[in-house]
């Protein structure tokens, strides 16, 4: 009787070339794939790292953009009030540097408040936040590379302000921030509100944040300022002017 065939099989260095193809294959793609993933987590921390520094200038340019200069003038209860009424008036003295909310800018201040003023933007600190007039004061820490933020409530009589709430962080990651002041005529570094007599025309601001991989990320705002002042300011002026 004769011996049954050997049945067709793969050799030992057959299945060793194919386990190593296999093998390389399967490197390749999960390589691609660990790429694609670290690709797409640093382009999600650059563009919540960028997100966060513009919701943090949009705060900024909101508030500046309302920036408020209480009227140092006294309101003529009396429509028939006479042009003598309304020059007394117009020369009662101005309040105090402090309760006029003075507007005080300067990137270089030895305590880092960069910025302090106040605004009839509210204070920013979420839809739950009271309302109209707010003290807001700006700080950057250097050596924690993160700017603050302190909230007060002002009120329109024109006394202190009371806390609203303690200084937040409200950027990290912040290596370096820049501001200018436009008086109408040229930018300046500083500004302070009885020195210039009144509020910039407009503020200039550049902050530079870093993400998770230390590359840093440009940018800035220019807004200009309304000018608002107490209504009753504008009274005194249309009264005097028709005079």
């Amino acid at each position: 009787m004769k011996n049954r065939s050997n049945s067709a099989g793969f050799t030992l260095i057959e299945l060793l070339v194919a386990l190593t193809i296999i093998a390389m294959i399967l490197a390749m793609v999960y390589g691609s794939y660990a790429a694609t993933t670290r690709s797409i987590d640093i382009s999600g921390d650059r563009m919540a790292c960028i997100e966060r520094g513009c919701l943090a200038l949009r705060l900024m340019a909101r508030q500046l953009r309302c920036a408020y200069a209480p009227s140092p003038r006294t309101v003529p209860s009396d429509p028939g009030k006479t042009a003598t009424d309304v020059s007394v008036l117009a020369s009662a003295p101005a309040p105090s540097e402090k309760s006029a909310g003075s507007f005080q800018g300067d990137p270089r201040d030895s305590r880092g408040r960069i910025l302090s003023f106040v605004t009839t933007g509210g204070s920013g600190g979420g839809p739950n936040a009271p309302r109209g007039l707010a003290g807001v004061t700006y700080r950057y820490d250097e050596a924690a590379s993160t700017l603050f933020i302190c909230r007060r409530n002002h009120t329109d009589s024109l006394r202190d302000g009371q806390e609203l709430s303690r200084e937040q962080p409200l950027l990290r990651n912040v290596t370096s921030i820049a501001l200018k002041f436009h008086d109408g005529r040229q930018w300046q570094d500083t500004w302070d509100f009885k020195r210039n007599h009144g509020l910039p025309r407009a503020v200039k601001a550049e902050i530079i944040v870093a993400d998770q991989t230390g590359r840093p990320h440009h940018l800035g705002t220019t807004v200009s300022i309304v000018q608002q002042t107490n209504v009753r300011n504008e009274t005194v002026r249309r009264a005097a002017t028709a005079w």
